[in-house]
């Protein structure tokens, strides 16, 4: 199978997609866990129901579900159980690792008189498996070792969603610990869900938030939340078909999230259109006190920049030499379909160009540094109470690799054992600082947004901790997904939204 014009981009393709679907590897769970406890809900709905719903929510949005509870259409208990046979019966997809015991108790609990004071009322919600939930769920990063590691308490992000009617479906599967195990890695994948698949085909999934992606593209639920560090929600809901938003960094809560990066971490929505997104950021933004770089200010009604004017609105196209590299044989044709509905709009564009350096950014001395720190104190957390550190897990692992960590396990080898000083950490945080935040400011002087494609810069936008957002785009000649990439400066979330509702509505 050919992909791509650069040979070095066609071989990683073909590496993950021999790993992910020709020679995929076994995790420990078959289903989902708590799978057991439906069985009779599930078969206590006639198909004749179960297809009715599944017509009424065939164009899945939040008012969509929201309109029929008003109309007494469905219950909320129906929509639980309609989703998690879902879940069940697309359990081939991997995408979920764990079901909400207490999904049905929280649907039961609803009050009508809250269905227009809540604007996630009765709407399920799927969370990537390294949010903490105080549910019976284990929050496990995709561990087989974490398997039996539950919280006490909700997350800060998790507690926002309930007080918003959401009801916590299930928990996501992910490439394990987010990508950073090894650099074998195959997206998507874990020793404790196993392989995400892409559901339109044998495609690279993405990752490192594989299952939070999937579960909407294949309407396992509505909308999910999932964590990026470097291109973890922009690559996957690229290559699934879906919006998904990184947030600047600081707008939404890490709280009881399993760290890499304490600097750039963040979590963000996903969903199939951009009004869901911008609900779902509506509601997660808020400020928590536990979150060393948690934002006061900021935050907005994100609804209000859907279908507003863009003409005021400088765009700029990332189109240099380095990046050009990268391209895959339909993306130069991608981007000049997009400048034509900016033109036809009398919109201002322009070429923006970075250096080598600025995508040569030293994230891993960084990550190998946080990533110790970060995952010891969440686990000596007193919500957490685990027995187990860094070096423990990497004991464990090794006792049994080929069951454990059948791609390796180098990255968390490297963090361990790394001897980075805290000096030489921030003087790699400050370089990396001036190569990605000033040529983006630079950039940004001139426009108010840059468009590119999939990750392809992620390494730079995220270390400077600005804000983008991937907007799908259709399907390449060979049917995988394929999504624009928007970036703008630090907390201008409202022009990625209003950027992506005008894309939305003219493509």
């Amino acid at each position: 199978m050919k992909f791509d014009l650069n040979p070095e981009v066609d071989k990683y393709l073909k590496d993950q997609i021999n790993k992910q679907y020709i020679n995929p590897k076994q995790g420990y769970l078959n289903k989902p866990l708590n799978a057991e406890i439906y069985e009779k809900e599930i078969q206590s709905m006639s198909l004749l129901r179960y297809n009715m719903i599944s017509k009424l929510v065939e164009k899945v949005s939040i008012d969509n579900i929201i309109n029929l509870y008003e109309k007494k259409l469905v219950t909320p208990r129906e929509i639980v159980i309609f989703y998690i046979k879902r879940i069940i019966d697309q359990k081939k997809l991997n995408a979920i690792i764990s079901i909400n015991p207490f999904a049905l108790e929280v649907a039961n609990s609803l009050k009508e008189s809250n269905i227009n004071k809540m604007p996630l009322y009765g709407v399920p919600i799927v969370l990537k498996d390294n949010i903490a939930t105080k549910d019976d769920m284990p929050n496990t990063a995709g561990s087989i070792l974490l398997k039996n590691s539950y919280v006490s308490r909700d997350s800060f992000l998790t507690v926002k969603l309930r007080e918003a009617g959401a009801i916590i479906i299930g928990k996501a599967n992910m490439s394990e610990w987010a990508n950073f195990m090894t650099f074998d890695s195959s997206n998507g994948y874990s020793s404790l869900g196993g392989q995400t698949k892409n559901p339109y085909g044998n495609f690279d999934v993405g990752g490192s938030s594989s299952g939070s992606a999937v579960a909407v593209a294949a309407n396992l639920s509505p909308i999910s939340i999932g964590t990026e560090t470097s291109g973890s929600l922009i690559y996957p809901a690229s290559q699934n078909n879906i919006f998904a938003l990184k947030p600047t960094v600081g707008l939404v809560s890490r709280d009881l999230i399993i760290p890499i990066s304490e600097n750039q971490d963040t979590a963000g929505p996903m969903a199939k259109n951009i009004k869901d997104l911008a609900k779902v950021l509506n509601v997660i933004c808020a400020y928590d006190e536990r979150d060393k770089k948690a934002n006061k200010y900021y935050v907005k009604d994100y609804t209000k920049f859907i279908n507003k004017p863009i003409k005021n609105l400088k765009i700029g196209f990332l189109e240099d030499e380095f990046i050009k590299n990268e391209y895959r044989e339909e993306d130069q044709l991608l981007l000049d379909n997009i400048k034509k509905l900016f033109l036809n709009e009398d919109i201002v564009i322009e070429k923006i160009g970075f250096s080598e350096e600025n995508y040569n950014i030293n994230l891993m001395d960084l990550m190998l540094y946080e990533f110790k720190i970060g995952i010891n104190d969440y686990l000596k957390k007193e919500e957490v109470k685990s027995d187990l550190s860094l070096d423990k897990i990497i004991k464990k692992y090794t006792e049994n690799k080929k069951k454990f960590a059948p791609y390796g396990l180098d990255i968390l080898e490297k963090s361990q054992n790394n001897n980075i000083s805290k000096n030489l950490y921030e003087n790699i945080k400050k370089e990396n600082t001036k190569l990605s935040t000033k040529v983006l400011e630079d950039a940004l002087n001139k426009v108010d947004a840059i468009v590119t494609i999939s990750n392809y810069a992620s390494r730079v936008y995220s270390c400077a901790l600005f804000p983008a957002i991937s907007i799908p785009m259709g399907f390449r000649n060979n049917g995988e997904p394929i999504g624009a990439t928007v970036i703008s400066r630090k907390f201008s979330e409202d022009i990625l939204i209003k950027i992506a509702s005008f894309i939305e509505k003219t493509i």
